[in-house]
């Protein structure tokens, strides 16, 4: 149990440097336990076992299995070396920044930004170092839910169907949202500020309603079907030595926890397969200069395994610190349809935006230099795998979609000032979200003409006028 963990912790912390873990009030009253010389796998786990809040812990079993380096595996690919020979992974554990490493000049840097960029429903905004700080500590613990007290409320994914059939006024905070029992998708998470001041995070619960899971740098995930939640904290850096990548299973309640990377290196946007088994999150090496994307992290939430794999090395972030700053987009790897190639967004040559595939050890399958970039917070293919939503292709307020077969561009969708498109309804139709007056935004479905239909969804976005809608299949 977590309460055991904290004494066992104790335990040997105390048996390693002969003083207990918190040996004055000011530790103790900022749950900063001091570690003294303990080092690597074994410093993180009591780390964890010493969390002020037990559902921060982990389970007896994750510690045992994390002891003999079989839970939390963080496996890395990186680039190629000259000779087109593949790094080794490297140990158990969470990433450290590797050297310098060359690989094959045909890799390219696929893409990234100068600022940390959260995406929200077409909108983005930038934090800084300092705010970063200061908005971690407000941050609710990516985790607010233990096994236990997600079997109370957890249901098959049927019981969501059944609350969507009611469309609701208030649905939830800061939450109007109208559904009908044959939409092809429902909203599982929004971004809003409830009170009009204070954003936050808040998932839908598999028997219906909504809770907050913390502030508006946490990221969740729900995977199609509902079965799963994955819950982060994006700027975990004032809270913890490694980002960690909370999994619960909705059906059953079991959670656990993957202990992901060290700075410099932040994931983001996180994003289910559509089988509902692993978590693609794209990771971003971090600095004063620049972000720059590094790769992506993968996490099997069967195997309770991790694989970062690296995209970008040394050479790469020079060279992309060397570009102007307008050429310089945050993109974030998405999966393909049938999970096997994941895509991201790249600067071509001529110095625009193309659609680039990769496989997932991290060599370039294609790139599509033509088709601008991938567009929306969720899947960017459509339910049938055929098309793919880009922007950048013929003007910025613009959507095209392309069928990825054959490379032809089949329909080029208007767009409005402000909106953004978000993810496909269906096949014929996509969500876009746009404002929806003073503090407000709203998704809207809108055929491939770009002609409005039904409202899914609004929120009140408060002062800073952010909002995220995050909507997945039944």
């Amino acid at each position: 149990m977590p309460a055991d963990l904290f004494c066992w912790g104790t335990t040997l912390l105390y048996a390693a440097v002969g003083r207990a873990p918190f040996p004055d009030e000011e530790r103790l009253a900022h749950d900063a336990a001091d570690l003294g010389p303990l080092e690597g796998d074994l410093r993180r786990l009591v780390a964890d076992c010493l969390a002020a809040r037990p559902t921060e812990r982990p389970p007896a079993g994750e510690a045992l299995l994390r002891l003999i380096g079989h839970s939390g595996v963080l496996d890395a690919i990186l680039p190629a070396a000259p000779d087109g020979e593949r790094s080794p992974a490297t140990p158990t554990g969470p990433f450290r920044p590797p050297g310098s490493r060359r690989r094959r000049s045909g890799v390219a840097l696929a893409a990234a930004g100068t600022a940390l960029a959260l995406v929200c429903g077409g909108t983005a905004y930038a934090l800084t170092p300092g705010e970063a700080g200061r908005t971690a500590r407000q941050v609710v613990p990516p985790v607010t839910v233990s096994s236990s007290a997600a079997s109370s409320t957890a249901a098959s994914p049927a019981g969501a169907r059944t609350a969507a059939a009611r469309a609701s006024v208030d649905a939830g905070p800061g939450l109007r949202r109208w559904e009908r029992p044959d939409d092809p998708v429902i909203l599982t998470g929004y971004h809003a500020a409830a009170d009009g001041e204070t954003p936050a995070a808040y998932v839908r619960l598999p028997g219906g309603g909504f809770e907050a899971v913390g502030g508006d740098t946490v990221l969740t995930a729900v995977s199609p079907g509902g079965g799963r939640l994955a819950v982060l904290n994006s700027l975990f850096v004032a809270e913890s030595d490694h980002q960690t990548i909370a999994i619960t299973d909705r059906r059953t309640g079991e959670r656990f926890t993957v202990a992901g990377l060290a700075p410099p290196y932040l994931t983001q946007g996180p994003q289910w397969s559509r089988d509902g088994n692993r978590l693609l999150l794209t990771v971003l090496h971090w600095n004063n200069e620049a972000t720059v994307q590094a790769g992506f992290l993968v996490i099997d939430a069967v195997t309770r395994r991790a694989r970062f794999t690296q995209t970008a090395n040394d050479e790469d972030i020079r060279a992309y610190k060397a570009l102007p700053e307008s050429l310089r987009p945050v993109g974030f790897f998405r999966w393909t349809p049938d999970g096997t190639e994941v895509y991201t967004r790249y600067l071509t040559p001529e110095q625009g935006s193309g659609t680039r595939f990769w496989d997932l050890s991290g060599r370039v399958l294609r790139s599509m230099h033509w088709t601008g970039h991938a567009v929306g917070s969720g899947d960017g293919f459509s339910p049938s795998g055929r098309l793919l939503a880009t922007t950048g292709c013929a003007s910025s307020l613009a959507t095209c979609l392309w069928d990825v077969a054959t490379g032809r561009r089949v329909a080029t969708v208007p767009g409005a000032k402000g909106g953004g498109v978000i993810t496909w309804y269906d096949e014929e139709h996509l969500i876009v979200s746009e404002p929806a007056g003073a503090g407000r935004e709203r998704a809207v479905v809108v055929d491939l003409k770009g002609r409005e239909g039904r409202t899914l969804a609004e929120v009140r976005t408060g002062r800073k006028g952010l909002a995220q809608f995050s909507f997945t299949p039944r």
